[in-house]
């Protein structure tokens, strides 16, 4: 018998903290004032803080999780992380086809693309997808007209 390997539930990530200013001087004393990429010298106007492990992949706020890069290293590091982000969003349901699968069957009044239903039926369902009665109709009588007794104008 075949056994199938447990899939990890996936768990939502951790809302972003922003650093307090000790935290900040603290991580400006442990990487002595360098990049943590390329390891030049960190300008005051171009200092962002990254996570190294991104949010999205299991990574925290503390303080060992955080680093001060340079502009340049932030932006490829962001546009690496953005990549294996979306992954994620999409694995756990937060975005693509599986959501709106989810959303199209959430919305109230929707009924399944198989309901059964003809022109003579009682039901008819309306554009928006809402399924009514009928309402019932008198036919029309047509008066009975004989030809038989109509005079033969040409006599």
């Amino acid at each position: 018998m075949k056994q199938r390997a447990l899939q990890p539930v996936p768990v939502a990530p951790l809302a972003r903290r922003k650093l307090s200013r000790i935290e900040f001087a603290q991580l400006m004393l442990d990487q002595e004032g360098r990049c943590a990429c390329c390891r030049e010298k960190l300008r005051s106007d171009l200092i962002i803080d990254e996570h190294v492990t991104a949010l999205d992949h299991g990574g925290t706020n503390d303080l060992s999780n955080r680093a001060l890069y340079c502009t340049a290293c932030a932006r490829a590091k962001t546009e690496d992380d953005l990549a294996e982000s979306l992954h994620g969003r999409r694995v756990r349901g937060e975005i693509g086809q599986k959501y709106r699968r989810n959303m199209r069957q959430l919305k109230p009044g929707s009924q399944p693309p198989t309901f059964a239903t003809n022109r003579d039926g009682p039901l008819k369902r309306k554009i928006n997808g809402q399924v009514v009665r009928r309402p019932k109709q008198r036919k029309r009588v047509r008066p009975v007209r004989s030809f038989s007794s109509r005079q033969n104008p040409s006599a």
